[in-house]
């Protein structure tokens, strides 16, 4: 007991000597959640970034355009850790002269692998993933892959140390490979010996921030210009910004920390003595300088916040995480308490939210329009330093096995592990307090029984770096796991004992080859997320299945052999996602039967996904069954989500889809078929609308004036189609009439003969979607004034002869879109 006490005294000084070191002023914290919506989206963030960088990108750019004519073409950036070295390479890496470029992005980071390298551009390229290990055979892949393309390549973060310096030659030879190639590099990198090295040509210097773009970046995170007291802050801010060296991350950060401190909380932050303590103990005051403020930000978080940065660090270097699966594991570690106002999603969605505003998350790759539903289409990363402030405040909780030295004690309760033939105890000696595992690169390999079924506190187990043959059956004691990420099974058996997971609430195992699931799946009452998609080889589901009354989240991409889905959906209304769609190429697809009448009860819907699914329900060619089917779905009002895309049986939309409210996604892309929206899809606030041909055809977005002036166009597009249709009760010859009487009456919008203006848009508007990239060029080319036998009429106004013969026109166009007869003119 007095040991006991001794520490504890130890533990109080400790914090009392860095409470006073930090010189925060009592009660600028609080244990208790202060959840605020600071919505910070990715194109905020990037704006903070790029502050002062522009000039930096033109000259990167001149110096690459006067030497593209060369066959590679390397240019390094280099400069100290978080002065925005990876920021400027990815504003290169989006430029538009690099439109027509194979782009690809690798991170490099201090474990130097030119294996990892190769492969990370052969997937990229590829789009598939690629695991070959034999340095000649990559070399041979790339030879193929990269022949007579052009290809930009960003090679982030690249360090020097005694394995790799015979490897940089390797590296410049492998990019060199593929006859008739053009490569374009660029390196990112700390050293400036690896910048010359590398280099094709002169390689550029990354310059500080000055102090005025400090401040700048520091009132735009902090929110400056809403604040009551701005006078007396600016002077304090401004002494803050001379602290971050030029540093882009250190403003980011104490910005953004910045945002909900009090007048006093400022001063303290100016006079910290961290500031002193830090310049003294390395010759590098901007490196320290960066970790300064991150540990500043790191001391003013919450407790809260704090265990979920933390766990962030327990990834590799370099790690894109996915978003939803992260907040999953946190919740599975009890970091994320449920409360009466907002959900568990809601909550890690906040936190993350917080963390992106921090920069102690960044986002590493935003989802495309068709997938801004997917929980795990945004990929998060931690910046360099970042992670390196995460282990420090971690170093005795992670295991980490996959470096030369295994870091972690005794007491680790995250393990980041690269073998499992091997038993856990040769890592720790106390495995039964690991609560988080996670194995990478283990592929087609059997696991070790010992692996994991020692640590019997486990609750997360992550899987999703490996491509293992069979999942043994002692999982079955990891009685507290909640969360496993198991997908790319090879056997097609997998334990039944997974079904005596009581705690279980996350389940993923999609691409495995298993021809069922465990019978008795559905005693796991609390199973909330479950992710079969491209388990082609499930015939049916348990019965017992029905039993998952806690399901949220359900996705059977690629359910082809699938029997009896509807019947394993009746009661399941907890569902907020359930996806259904199927790959065109797929063969021997059974029918879904009894979706209509089940797609009622699904109240809670969030997200559907029906993508060439709808031919499965009703075949090709049911466009009345299925007009009735999307009528009915049009009643679940909280779906915010419709994939309705590949299907061709879709004529058009009822106008019911107006009742749906929340609704953000409406993907429509490659409905060949469909002829026409309904009018109501211009009073539906936050949609984006994917025309058939895979553009936006309606985006509001009021903060943007370009997007803004493009939805009012689109708006009339849709006014046009209204206005055309109008007409397809008439004939050429009265249309041809009435606009002969027009100049006598003006009748308004009712007539659309009386405004031969809108159908000539209509008619360009029909051409751009024949072929977008001729819109500029529609107005010289087409000829509407050719009769339907190619006759030459005489011409009107704008070049027709009538607005009859512009509706002749723009009907000729509706013909070239495959638009069904019956919804264009006679």
């Amino acid at each position: 007991m007095a040991n006991k006490m001794k520490a504890m005294r130890r533990n109080l000084e400790e914090i009392t000597r860095q409470h006073m070191d930090f010189s925060f002023t009592p009660g600028s914290t609080t244990n208790i959640e202060q959840v605020t919506d600071m919505r910070e989206t990715s194109s905020a963030v990037e704006e903070a970034l790029i502050v002062g960088r522009t000039e930096e990108k033109q000259k990167i750019l001149a110096s690459l355009s006067g030497n593209l004519a060369q066959d590679i073409t390397i240019l390094p950036i280099y400069g100290f850790g978080g002065i925005g070295k990876t920021t400027l390479a990815k504003l290169v890496f989006s430029d538009a002269q690099f439109n027509d470029y194979s782009q690809v992005l690798v991170y490099v980071s201090q474990a130097f692998d030119l294996k990892k390298i190769g492969n990370s551009i052969i997937s990229q390229v590829s789009n598939g993933n690629s695991y070959i290990a034999e340095k000649q055979m990559i070399n041979k892949r790339l030879q193929e892959l990269l022949a007579g393309k052009k290809i930009l390549v960003v090679l982030d973060d690249m360090w020097r140390d005694n394995d790799n310096e015979c490897q940089l030659e390797d590296l410049r030879a492998m990019l060199r490979v593929g006859e008739g190639r053009k490569v374009v590099v660029i390196v990112t990198t700390r050293n400036e010996g690896i910048a010359k090295e590398l280099c094709t040509i002169q390689p550029h210097k990354l310059a500080p921030l000055t102090d005025d773009m400090c401040w700048t970046i520091i009132k735009q995170k902090s929110a400056f210009e809403s604040k009551d007291c701005k006078e007396q802050l600016e002077h304090i801010g401004r002494d803050i910004a001379m602290k971050c060296a030029g540093v882009a991350l250190a403003a980011q950060s104490l910005g953004y920390m910045l945002r909900s401190m009090t007048f006093d909380e400022w001063k303290s932050v100016r006079d910290s003595d961290i500031w002193n303590v830090s310049a003294t103990r390395d010759t590098c005051s901007a490196q320290h300088t960066v970790l300064a403020s991150l540990r500043l930000s790191y001391n003013s978080m919450p407790p809260y916040l704090k265990l979920c940065f933390g766990y962030c660090a327990t990834f590799p270097k370099g790690y894109n995480i996915a978003k939803g699966g992260l907040i999953h594991q946190w919740f599975s570690l009890g970091f994320i308490e449920p409360r009466s106002t907002l959900s568990t999603q809601q909550l890690g969605e906040n936190y993350v939210r917080q963390l992106l505003g921090l920069s102690f998350l960044q986002i590493s790759k935003s989802p495309s329009i068709a997938r801004l539903h997917h929980e795990d289409g945004i990929m998060l990363t931690m910046h360099d330093l970042v992670h390196d402030l995460g282990r420090s405040v971690m170093v005795h909780e992670v295991l980490d096995a996959t470096k030369k030295q295994i870091t972690g004690g005794s007491y680790c309760l995250y393990a980041l592990l690269n073998d499992f033939t091997k038993p856990l105890e040769l890592f720790t000696t106390s495995p039964t307090k690991i609560r988080a595992m996670r194995f990478l690169d283990c592929r087609k390999i059997e696991p070790c029984g010992d692996a994991f079924s020692s640590a019997t506190s486990l609750r997360v187990l992550d899987l999703s770096r490996c491509s293992i043959l069979r999942l043994q059956d002692s999982i079955g004691k990891l009685k507290q796991l909640r969360y496993l990420n198991a997908p790319r099974i090879s056997s097609q058996i997998i334990p039944s004992c997974i079904a005596k997971l009581s705690k279980l609430m996350y389940l993923n195992l999609s691409g495995s080859m298993i021809s069922a699931l465990p019978e008795s799946i559905g005693e796991i009452k609390g199973l909330t997320h479950l992710d079969i998609s491209d388990c082609v080889v499930i015939k049916s589901l348990p019965e017992s299945f029905v039993n998952l009354k806690t399901l949220v989240h359900l996705d059977m991409l690629n359910y082809c052999q699938l029997r009896g889905v509807a019947k394993a959906l009746v009661g399941l209304t907890n569902i907020h996602y359930l996806n259904l769609s199927l790959r065109p190429d797929l063969e021997n697809i059974l029918p879904l039967e009894g979706m209509p009448e089940v797609i009622y009860d699904l109240t809670e819907l969030r997200y559907l996904g029906l993508s060439w699914t709808l031919h499965s329900i009703f075949g090709h060619n049911g466009s009345h069954e299925t007009f009735s089917f999307i009528d009915r779905i049009c009643t679940l009002h909280n779906l915010e989500h419709l994939d309705l895309s590949c299907n061709c049986s879709i004529v058009c939309v009822p106008e019911s889809i107006g009742s749906l409210r929340k609704l953000h996604t409406l993907n429509l892309l490659n409905c060949t078929k469909l002829a026409r929206l309904p009018e109501c899809i211009v009073k539906m606030d936050s949609l984006k609308i994917l025309n058939n041909k895979g553009g936006v055809l309606k985006e509001k977005d009021d903060e943007s004036k370009h997007k803004h002036e493009s939805s009012k166009q689109r708006r009339e597009v849709l006014e046009l189609s209204r206005d055309f249709e109008s007409l397809t009760t008439k004939d050429e010859k009265s249309a041809s009439s009435e606009a002969g009487h027009d100049a006598k009456r003006t009748r308004g919008p009712a007539s659309a003969a009386s405004q031969p203006g809108k159908l000539h848009r209509l008619y360009y508007y029909a051409r751009n979607q024949q072929n977008p990239q001729e819109t500029q060029q529609a107005c010289s080319r087409a000829d509407p004034s050719q009769g339907r036998h190619g006759e030459t009429k005489p011409r009107g106004p704008a070049g027709y002869a009538s607005d009859a013969s512009c509706h002749w026109s723009v009907r000729r166009c509706y013909r070239r879109l495959r638009i069904p007869s019956c919804c264009t003119p006679h």
